[in-house]
């Protein structure tokens, strides 16, 4: 994981993800104004499509190291590991941290990844913010916890919740996030920073 001084991290929540977007074009080749000339490789894809979605923006940009976990919400079968493995990754990372998770499960989205129990339990633990390919449930409760977040969308309900990876790579909004990407993730999406 990488160590960034808290200037530049404060310049990118200032920047937003459009604006950090666009200078990953133009230090490809592309036009001050993130346009793809004729940028070698292609516009790059270092950002969450429409899939994903800021759900609380009044909370805010964040900036932020990713810890990333991978669950299911309802497959009671899938074997799991324990959630102190990641709740003791989100602990030991390098400060901001965004926590991403990404439901594999048989029907994702079905059952909530997220609510507001773990909001305040992650924000104890200092995390900044929280990335969830898949649903959200009690959206009030994250919102008093002050816990910023995105997702796909919102359901009521969650199943048998289990834990199947920590600190892979996984695929979010057709994004590859790995542990320890510095993003910034505002009411436009989430940009991966290049390395």
């Amino acid at each position: 994981m990488r160590n960034t001084t808290n200037e530049v991290l404060d310049a990118l929540k200032e920047l937003g993800s459009a604006t950090v977007q666009n200078a990953v074009v133009y230090n490809m080749g592309g036009t001050p104004d993130g346009h793809t000339r004729k940028v070698e490789g292609g516009q790059p894809e270092n950002y969450t499509g429409p899939d994903i979605r800021c759900m609380l923006p009044e909370l805010g940009p964040v900036v932020g190291y990713a810890v990333t976990a991978e669950i299911t919400t309802n497959d009671p079968d899938t074997p799991g590991v324990p959630w102190d493995d990641y709740h003791e990754a989100l602990a030991r990372a390098t400060a901001p941290v965004i926590a991403v998770l990404k439901d594999a499960d048989s029907r994702p989205g079905r059952g909530a990844a997220f609510g507001d129990d773990m909001a305040g339990r992650y924000k104890a633990f200092g995390v900044a913010g929280v990335i969830v390919d898949g649903s959200v449930r009690d959206l009030d409760g994250i919102r008093e916890v002050g816990m910023p977040i995105w997702g796909g969308g919102r359901v009521p309900g969650h199943g048998v919740f289990t834990l199947v990876r920590v600190n892979g790579p996984v695929t979010v909004a057709h994004l590859t996030i790995e542990y320890g990407d510095l993003l910034v993730a505002d009411s436009d999406g989430c940009t991966k920073v290049p390395g």
